[in-house]
């Protein structure tokens, strides 16, 4: 197996058009997307509230939050290759912001330069399967910073100053109950899909590029991943395989 080639996000907050959530719980991750997609038609800014933001890899989940195009790039390569190594998505990623990098007007270039995703993987250390959270983002030149354990790694959208980016990253953190048991996963998901909710609810009625519904994907360190349905109340589905 191929070292990690790894750097400690100690400020795993940063910004983006739209919301990321991550929270690693050592025996699962869960990643929360909201679900808006904001464009511009005949230069009117428009939404929609109907984007699934969340993908499966073969080694992970991964999401991602800034340029749309960027983003939709980054999603197709993914999908059409055999993803076996967090390399192949760094490699993805630095091909793609390159290509787009040189021929973006500047206000895109902008946008460009806070792009940045939120991925899963389970690697092993001292032969113990270890599920790592980590964030990929220009400010550590897309290189993977890693989430610690019981912490949350926030993408917060473009506008949202210092003060309350790390204030939804404090409560977060704050509110975190870590998983002591297995049997008590759906339940722990559960609590911490309505902290999601809590914290894109909130943000949501301050910045008008994130909405207040969700989706999120779980990966669990038995290797098992899932998607659920959009969030829209309390009540949603979620099926790990």
């Amino acid at each position: 197996m191929r070292q990690e080639q790894t750097k400690k996000c100690v400020k795993c907050e940063v910004l983006s058009m739209t919301i990321n959530i991550g929270i690693n719980l050592e025996k699962y991750v869960i990643l929360a997307a909201d679900t808006r997609t904001v464009y511009f038609l005949y230069g009117k800014q428009m939404y929609t509230d109907e984007s699934q933001k969340i993908q499966k890899t073969k080694i992970g989940l991964i999401t991602g939050a800034g340029y749309k195009d960027l983003l939709d790039e980054v999603k197709y390569q993914l999908a059409q290759r055999d993803i076996n190594h967090t390399d192949q998505i760094i490699q993805i990623i630095k091909e793609q912001v390159g290509a787009f990098s040189q021929q973006a007007f500047p206000e895109i270039k902008k946008v460009i330069d806070v792009t940045g995703w939120l991925l899963t993987y389970r690697t092993q250390v001292e032969k113990t399967p270890i599920l790592r959270l980590a964030l990929l983002h220009p400010q550590f030149n897309y290189e993977l910073a890693l989430c610690e354990k019981n912490k949350s790694c926030v993408i917060m959208p473009l506008g949202a100053n210092e003060e309350i980016t790390e204030a939804v990253s404090d409560t977060i953190n704050k509110k975190i109950k870590p998983l002591e048991n297995m049997s008590k996963i759906k339940e722990n998901i559960s609590y911490h899909s309505a902290l999601i909710k809590q914290i894109i609810s909130t943000v949501s009625k301050n910045f008008k590029s994130v909405s207040p519904t969700f989706h999120i994907g779980v990966h669990s360190i038995d290797d098992k991943m899932g998607i659920s349905t959009r969030v829209k109340n309390e009540t949603f589905s979620i099926r790990l395989s």
